[in-house]
């Protein structure tokens, strides 16, 4: 018995390192490229990230309402508004996500990307927002806006 202890240990490491390089089992029909994104998780970010949506579009209403009326030059406007148009894109956000050391809320961080809009080497200083998200009620528990 003593002599197939490493034969187990070489097995059920060898047994690691195969499951490693296979890739995990997809649903049918979902690509190799597709994000498997955990359902608590999502629905973390989908609660932060509505919120983000929802105050961005009041913020951005509010200063398209007075620089249309007359707050700017007609060519700032037009500026303005590619750029607002930009800032409501999905695209031009990540999230990223982790539970906090004690288990008891998510912390969303949701942050700008300005080489979607305004291209490579660009800097793009605010925007965005901090979240934490209580982990069994999805409610919002902080909200910190980056303007």
């Amino acid at each position: 018995m003593r002599r197939a202890w490493p034969l187990i240990l070489a097995l059920c490491g060898g047994c690691a390192a195969l499951r490693a390089l296979l890739p995990e089992q997809r649903p049918y029909g979902v690509p190799a490229g597709a994000l498997r994104v955990p359902g608590r998780e999502a629905r973390a970010v989908g609660v932060a990230f509505d919120d983000f949506a929802s105050w961005l579009a009041t913020d951005t209403a509010g200063a398209r309402a007075h620089a249309e009326d007359g707050g700017v030059s007609p060519d700032e406007l037009k500026l303005l508004q590619a750029e607002w148009a930009c800032y409501e894109r999905p695209d031009f956000y990540d999230t990223w996500t982790s539970l906090d050391d004690g288990g008891t809320h998510y912390i969303v961080q949701i942050s700008p990307r300005p080489e979607v809009c305004f291209g490579k080497g660009e800097e793009l200083y605010g925007g965005g927002a901090s979240y934490e998200i209580d982990a069994n009620s999805f409610r919002i528990l902080k909200r910190e806006l980056s303007e």
